[in-house]
């Protein structure tokens, strides 16, 4: 089988193991219909969504697939996806969509895509668990773009505040691991408290108890038998949950409270949490019925838009807005008809 992957061949890597049987490259000066698949992981680049179009196109099986947790407010309020007038993920031009989660894949086969749900290796949770080092340090952290505008950054300050004053009150150790720098400003993180140094499996065996806002981080820290509380900062849909959340300063010291008891219950409740992220999905031999949405065609125009303004297209413009010019109006409609038929 040969693969054509739009991006980095290290980005896919980093996601699936790829059988030896596959022959994964970057589609360069090779003709599109050699491949078998083409994959990209990068749904706002203008060059990638254009060799999408031209693999739809020559008849070539698209495949797309997210590198993380789908999250309401970076896929609806993220300015770096907002520049390039899209929402992330919605819509979907591609055959399928690899996701993560089997609650994200529900939701988008109920807006009419072809979602598969799967686990990136990233997630890594075959991995030997790490036991608790059972010292009742809380670890405070965040995802590496946890707000995007000043209101959002102000409500979770805020909330991180009252979290580090119930801690005190109650007498608890704890740390961070926050890598923005107006957090670390805003919240006077001292260096040799912010334990920022390797990945995330290495800080985790520090500590006993993880406050996080929603990341993939939770999910890690659910399968490795953490106690987790989410920071609920933000009034946009909340897919991913965990044992505790921590939603204002009112309840923080209760929450506090029973994370330190490791109620059962809710540990149990965040061991399911866990089944609906891990998958043994095989992304190179996974087949169904491909399907479009009405919302194609306004999108096919936006990405053969922002082709032309991309700053990687300065060799070969002519030839882009003439492509374009081709493409747009009925005649992609036509070509995605003779497809689907």
């Amino acid at each position: 089988m040969k693969i054509g992957f739009l991006e980095n061949l290290s980005n896919l890597e980093r996601l699936v193991d790829i059988p030896n049987s596959v022959n994964v490259e970057r589609p360069g000066k090779h003709s599109l219909k050699r491949y078998d698949l083409i994959f990209s992981a990068n749904y706002v680049s203008p060059v990638s969504n254009f060799l999408t179009i031209k693999s739809i196109q020559k008849g070539v099986t698209t495949i797309l697939l997210a590198d993380g947790l789908f999250e309401w407010e970076n896929a609806y309020s993220n300015p770096e996806v907002k520049k390039y007038k899209l929402n992330l993920y919605n819509p979907i031009m591609h055959d399928y969509f690899y996701c993560v989660g089997k609650v994200e894949e529900s939701y988008f086969n109920f807006l009419g895509y072809n979602a598969i749900q799967y686990e990136p290796k990233i997630f890594n949770m075959n991995a030997t668990q790490i036991k608790p080092p059972n010292n009742s340090v809380f670890l405070i952290t965040t995802a590496n773009t946890p707000y995007f505008n000043n209101y959002e950054m102000d409500n979770l300050i805020h909330l991180i505040e009252g979290v580090i004053e119930s801690l005190e009150s109650l007498n608890l150790k704890y740390a961070f691991r926050i890598f923005d720098k107006e957090l670390i400003k805003r919240l006077k993180i001292q260096k040799s408290r912010n334990f920022c140094e390797g990945g995330f499996s290495e800080a985790l065996k520090e500590f006993d108890f993880i406050i996080s806002t929603p990341s993939s981080i939770v999910v890690e820290s659910m399968y490795h038998q953490r106690p987790v509380a989410q920071l609920i900062y933000r009034d946009s849909p909340h897919i991913m949950q965990s044992g505790w959340a921590i939603f204002n300063s009112n309840n923080i010291n209760k929450t506090l409270q029973s994370m330190i008891k490791k109620d059962k219950n809710r540990i149990e409740f965040q061991n399911f949490q866990v089944t609906q992220y891990k998958s043994d999905v095989n992304i190179f031999t996974e087949t169904r019925q491909s399907s479009r949405n009405k919302k194609l065609k306004l999108l096919l125009d936006q990405h053969l838009f922002n082709m032309l303004n991309s700053i990687f297209n300065f060799n070969f413009e002519y030839f882009v807005r003439n492509i374009y010019s081709r493409f747009k109006g009925l005649k992609i409609m036509k070509i995605l008809r003779r497809k689907l038929k």
